[in-house]
């Protein structure tokens, strides 16, 4: 009874810290634009006496086009270095006198990890925009659908926080990690999850822990993951797991076969208790055979799903609608990334987010300018349904910061422009938020090529979401016949190769998210048969370029019925 109490308490703070933040955002996005600006020269006089704002003049810059002649475009390698004498050396001054208080990881473009510094007022506008507007923009949603607010109970969240330490001790990770630990005091009155599943120590089957916990809890009210991808797999990898679970819920024990530190083993079987009747619950609807929507009959309380889940993610929302049900909603909470977080929802089922005027500036590109174009447009600037590459000026010391991402406006909110994430320009594939680039892909095909001795004459990919867990597939066209039966060792040497590349993926390998890839070699002159087709279709030969992704259903018909078969 006390912990339910506590639980509605915490619950009621969060969502009156999230109407807080809603109210502000709303005044804030009414004057976007002048506060937008407000918040770069903000950024420009708390760094003017740093290393980088001494060497383009910041105390000079007295307007928006003063900051633009005076301040170049950049990428991360204008700052390595510098965060590198940062993290390792303790470096202050260089980029911002704001203190950094972690360093948020991210994949590079070709397997070197970039670590970008964070100071505590962006962690907060992460906790404040993804956590707490989260349960408020939920508990709006349901008093407009039901005339009440959303059942009070605990929820399932799939983030988990693991971080090192840099040398100078500064903790190191994924952002949401970060935004997750500030509101730790918290946690263990509303997630279903305990500390040791949170917060681990070792390394431990994290689906097993994250999916057991929740079905341990009959009345769990609410699901949140980062992607929407890894909720679909978690209740996927429970229905292919669900005797051992139902049997260990029975039982109070953790099955021998579960990869689990010892140390984690011994603490959560110490508090765990046998539960024969949830257990036969369970059991039942697996007799059944999992009709959708299953969610609500695992969790009749089930209300709402937190996850990206929009544009580029769709499919695996799709697949969330039908094991969820109509009465499911969900809310696809934030823009983010490892440099700053961009944008958020107003409001559950709403999937354009709207940018945060005072978590970073903002300048676009419009992606058909000509490829040297350095002319940016402010917030206010911007036409509806056109898309551009956004550049940001944080609070951490990154100055007119490519980001990388493609954006297409949706509308307007106010003063501030209501964004989707196209793509990304570098990027060639992505399931969830691994974010493989082009240069990846590349270096893996050059060491398959350097290693195998077979020479290619093309190569396409493309993103199997049909396959449990997803999975890229990867199809190679040789110059010569090769030996098919080699075919699952070239898969494994790809494989370990991108793995090697792309950590991000390499985590969701290790998690089961995604599946390894699969290889198939096409038929000789499979590539100059699409273009031939191509061109008969009116298409101008001078504009012919290799079909590197295959993003149509029709380009995956044609080369997959092109494939060599033993």
């Amino acid at each position: 009874m006390f912990d339910k109490l506590l639980n509605r308490v915490v619950l009621q703070i969060m969502i009156s810290r999230g109407s807080k933040t809603l109210k502000t955002l709303e005044a804030n996005v009414k004057r976007g634009k002048s506060l937008n600006e407000e918040t770069l020269f903000r950024v420009l006089s708390d760094s003017r006496d740093t290393v980088y704002g001494r060497k383009y003049g910041f105390e000079n810059i007295k307007t928006v086009e003063d900051f633009k002649r005076a301040v170049p475009l950049s990428s991360f390698e204008d700052y390595a270095d510098d965060i590198d004498r940062m993290k390792n050396d303790g470096e202050e001054g260089l980029l911002t006198n704001n203190p950094i208080v972690f360093y948020a990881m991210s994949s590079g473009s070709c397997g070197r990890p970039k670590d970008f510094p964070v100071t505590q007022e962006e962690i907060d506008c992460y906790a404040t925009f993804a956590a707490t507007r989260l349960f408020a923009c939920t508990e709006n949603y349901h008093k407009q659908k039901y005339g009440r607010g959303f059942p009070r109970g605990k929820g399932l969240n799939t983030m988990v926080v693991k971080s090192t330490l840099t040398k100078q001790g500064i903790r190191k990770g994924w952002i949401s990690c970060a935004a997750v630990e500030s509101q730790k005091q918290f946690l263990k009155y509303v997630l279903t999850s305990p500390d040791e599943v949170l917060f681990p120590t070792e390394e431990c089957d994290m689906k097993y822990l994250q999916i057991r916990y929740a079905l341990m809890d009959r009345d769990m009210v609410f699901m949140v993951g980062n992607f929407m991808v890894y909720l679909v797999e978690l209740i996927n990898y429970a229905k292919s797991n669900w005797e051992m679970l139902c049997r260990d819920i029975e039982l109070g024990v953790i099955d021998p076969s579960v990869e689990l530190g010892p140390n984690t083993r011994r603490a959560l079987e110490e508090k765990l208790r046998p539960d024969p009747q949830r257990a036969a619950e369970l059991r039942a609807l697996g007799d059944a055979g999992f009709v959708n929507p299953i969610i609500p009959k695992i969790w009749p309380r089930m209300s709402w799903i937190g996850a990206v889940g929009s544009n580029n993610f769709s499919p695996y929302t799709t697949k969330m609608r039908a094991l969820a049900g109509d009465g499911v909603f969900i809310d696809f909470m934030q823009y983010g990334a490892s440099e700053s977080l961009l944008g958020c929802t107003r409001a559950s089922e709403e999937q354009a987010f709207v940018l945060i005027p005072d978590s970073c500036y903002y300048e676009f590109i419009p992606i058909d300018a000509p490829e040297d174009s350095t002319d940016t447009l402010d917030v206010s600037q911007l036409e509806v349904g056109r898309e551009y590459e956004i550049i940001i000026t944080n609070k951490a010391g990154l100055y007119r910061y490519r980001v990388g991402d493609v954006v297409r406006v949706m509308g307007y909110y106010h003063e501030m422009p209501m964004v989707q994430c196209a793509y990304r320009k570098s990027e060639m594939i992505r399931l969830t938020c691994e974010k493989t680039t082009e240069a990846m892909v590349n270096s893996m095909i050059e060491s398959f090529c350097r290693e195998t001795g077979i020479s290619l004459s093309n190569f396409s990919i493309y993103g199997d979401t049909n396959a449990t867990p997803p999975r890229y597939v990867l199809l190679l066209e040789p110059e010569k016949s090769v030996d098919l039966s080699k075919t699952p060792q070239y898969e494994q040497f790809l494989e370990e190769k991108l793995e090697y590349l792309n950590m991000i993926y390499a985590d969701y390998i290790k998690s089961r998210t995604l599946a390894p890839l699969k290889l198939y070699f096409s038929k000789i002159g499979s590539h100059r048969e699409y273009n031939r087709i191509r061109l008969q279709g009116g298409g101008l030969e001078h504009q012919t370029k290799p079909v590197r992704v295959l993003d149509t259903q029709d380009k995956r018909d044609f080369f997959l019925a092109r494939v060599e078969t033993a």
